[in-house]
């Protein structure tokens, strides 16, 4: 131990069944004041690699400018406790607010989003048919949904919409639920 700095030497390594085989990048529409604290907290406990904040056409909140660094502080804060709760190795990384048309879609290999209105195509029969995805992203929009035009733009980059069942769910119910049925399927 040196006054700047610490010398370690690695024994022995460990393998730990704490973190998925996979990745996920949970794409969250803002939602209304606290409830991102709640999403960030839970989606960390259940497997969430990354965690992306987004601004929909229909979101009633926005992050301003100003509050950003002390709000990104605060989810971050959230998921390393939360991390360090459920026995995870790696601290979730919680990216920038942007727009979906920000993102880089090419690279992950299964491609969800979750719509309310969609009535063929269950999240069941897209993760049946998904063969080992290495990186998934998973969209949830906020309280207000998604519009047809982000629907589109995401159908268009190759996106899968699902249906979670007969019941309309909360924006902070969402993406857990999805998250849980994506860790029982592949794991």
């Amino acid at each position: 131990i040196e006054k700047n700095s610490i010398i370690v030497h690695v024994r022995k390594r460990l393998e730990s069944s704490a973190e998925n085989p996979y990745e996920i990048t949970l794409f969250q529409g803002i939602p209304k004041q606290g409830k991102m604290d709640f999403i960030v907290e839970k989606a960390v406990e259940t497997g969430a690699y990354r965690i992306v904040p987004f601004l929909a056409d229909r979101s009633i909140a926005t992050i301003a400018k100003d509050d950003r660094a002390k709000k990104l502080e605060r989810f971050r804060k959230i998921a390393r406790s939360a991390a360090q709760q459920s026995g995870r190795l790696i601290i979730p990384e919680i990216g920038e607010p942007c727009k979906l048309q920000q993102v880089d879609w090419d690279c992950y290999d299964c491609k969800i989003v979750c719509y309310e209105d969609e009535d063929k195509t269950t999240l069941k029969e897209v993760l049946s048919q998904a063969k080992n995805p290495c990186r998934i992203a998973v969209i949830i929009g906020p309280e207000g949904g998604l519009s047809p035009a982000e629907i589109s733009y995401l159908l268009g980059r190759g996106f899968s919409s699902v249906s979670l069942g007969e019941r309309i769910l909360r924006t902070e119910t969402a993406g857990l639920y999805t998250l849980a049925n994506i860790n029982y399927c592949f794991s």
